[in-house]
């Protein structure tokens, strides 16, 4: 194997064990991914060929002094590398809290001529060899060498684990994890960056996931995500930038109706792209959720459904709509029609109360109500009303409004009393 094949080749690992070697550096994490490419796990019952004893893999100098960027020309640095490599160790979580330990290799020697003999403890059997009914994740190891950085490494397996689902038409993974768990998994020294949020953005996830993005075929982002006014947790999302022939990753089948509120980014960039309906570019979708809050691309993508017919060019009805804020100018206008009947119901309630206040000022508790209507009413002026009747009845002279509208309507003071209204 020359240097070129040994990154062409794909290693094989299952998902507790990538979870489990959190621990390693940089140098130990590669040295244990040189020893993989040389062995054949059994993961299918395809009848496949597989190894069932570990053998020895060799990795030569040249390969060794290209890989570790020349550092090795130093056979005290080399040597120093596989010594940290050689006393790691797995750490496995078990059931109801408990760990277990576990030695890795059973032996790494090296030769000036030969290169370094890697074989791995008979211990990590179930991990490396016998993983046919266990989630396991396969990947092309130029995928990740090219990193400098423990954090982005890490951050690759981890979401590597679920690039399966990119090959169900899915334009895009993602995997949501606490700040503890990311912090566990990425092996944070515990303290570093606590109570420093944003220095553990730039240092552990900015920094690193720019590098990803920069030497690898896959685009990777996050989200943090709160409960209450806190930062909780982060949500990651990768996406391959082309396949190997340099097509764009289809995407998913829309899975919800555009009227119907959804905030989870994979339905709002496959709305989006839907091309049936509005036919945005990927490109255009991506740098749309990247630009604009995921609230705010729902509710313009469901005022542009609402509002849709009659229109020709849909997707660029959509654009325009995002672009103005629509939906946004629609919700102030419900919010200042609500001001308004609001305002309107105050006015009538605080009439009401100055009616009231008015009628408890001139009658007693016990006044009696005002008899009925007379059956012969005068045509024309509206009859006194129960109010005026009774402000009459108690003493005109204080409402000259009301005695006017009494002589309008032809009455007197007695008429009034004696149960006519007009």
């Amino acid at each position: 194997m020359n240097e070129v094949s040994i990154l062409e080749k794909e290693v094989v690992q299952a998902n507790p064990l990538i979870e489990a070697r959190k621990h390693m550096n940089l140098s130990e994490m590669r040295l244990f991914l040189l020893g993989l490419p040389g062995l054949k796990p059994n993961i299918s019952t395809d009848g496949n060929i597989h190894d069932v004893e570990f053998h020895d893999i060799w990795v030569s100098p040249s390969q060794l002094e290209r890989l570790f960027s020349g550092k090795t020309a130093s056979i005290t640095n080399l040597k120093r590398h596989i010594k940290s490599a050689y006393n790691g160790f797995i750490e496995l979580a078990f059931d109801g809290g408990g760990f277990g330990l576990r030695h890795i290799y059973a032996k790494m020697d090296y030769f000036p001529q030969k290169g370094l003999l890697i074989k791995f403890d008979d211990e990590m059997k179930p991990y490396i060899l016998d993983i046919l009914n266990q989630s396991y994740t396969r990947y092309a190891l130029k995928h990740v060498f090219p990193l400098s950085s423990e954090y982005g490494w890490r951050i690759m397996e981890l979401l590597l684990e679920y690039q399966g689902y990119l090959k169900k038409g899915k334009p895009f993974i993602y995997r949501k994890f606490t700040l503890s768990e990311i912090r566990f998994l990425l092996n944070v020294p515990e303290g570093l960056y606590e109570g420093r949020l944003d220095n553990f953005r730039v240092r552990v996830l900015d920094t690193p996931i720019r590098e990803i993005n920069e030497k690898t075929i896959y685009h990777v982002w996050y989200d943090a995500y709160k409960e209450g006014r806190k930062i909780a947790g982060f949500t990651f999302y990768m996406e391959r930038k082309h396949d190997d022939d340099g097509a764009a990753v289809p995407p998913e089948e829309v899975a919800a109706l555009d009227d119907v509120p959804t905030t989870d980014k994979r339905d709002i960039l496959a709305r989006l792209m839907n091309p049936d309906r509005w036919n945005i570019t990927e490109k255009a979708a991506l740098k749309l959720v990247q630009k604009y809050p995921l609230e705010y691309l729902d509710a313009n993508i469901r005022y542009a459904y609402k509002y849709r017919d009659g229109k020709k060019n849909l997707g660029g009805w959509l654009m325009s709509c995002i672009e103005r804020d629509e939906a946004g100018k629609e919700r102030e206008r419900q919010e200042v029609k609500k001001a308004e009947q609001e305002h309107e119901k105050e006015k009538a309630r605080r009439r009401a109360e100055v009616r009231e206040r008015v009628l408890n000022a001139v009658f007693d508790d016990d006044t009696e109500d005002a008899p009925p209507m007379s059956e012969e009413e005068p045509r024309g002026l509206a009859p006194l009303s129960d109010i005026e009747v009774r402000l009459l009845r108690r003493g005109g002279a204080s409402s000259p409004h009301v005695m006017r509208r009494m002589e309008q309507l032809g009455l007197t003071l007695e008429d009034v009393k004696a149960g006519k209204r007009g």
